[in-house]
């Protein structure tokens, strides 16, 4: 959708930046912490709420997202049909 830049970076290279700086190791563990609620928090939410709510929450997180992303993705991440999703969406 995008043009994207993503770096890669094998383990070995990894585990070596964090055995030669302690700051990194320390980065990396709460950028692993940060992931594991994240996805914690979606399984919660796909599990407890509502499409309605999880739709809400995507509105409160990133609006602008909602622009830029094309409908049948916002409903394939929400967990609904894109019929669904747009049935919400004339709710609100």
């Amino acid at each position: 959708m995008k043009p994207t830049l993503v770096y890669k970076v094998n383990k070995a290279d990894l585990l070596a930046l964090y055995d030669k700086h302690k700051n990194m190791e320390r980065l990396g563990r709460l950028i692993a912490e940060n992931l594991y609620l994240t996805v914690t928090r979606r399984l919660d939410s796909f599990l407890h709420d509502n499409p309605e709510n999880r739709y809400q929450e995507l509105v409160h997180r990133n609006s602008k997202l909602l622009q830029e992303v094309p409908q049948y993705m916002l409903a394939s991440y929400l967990g609904v049909k894109p019929e669904t999703l747009s049935r919400i969406r004339t709710r609100k």
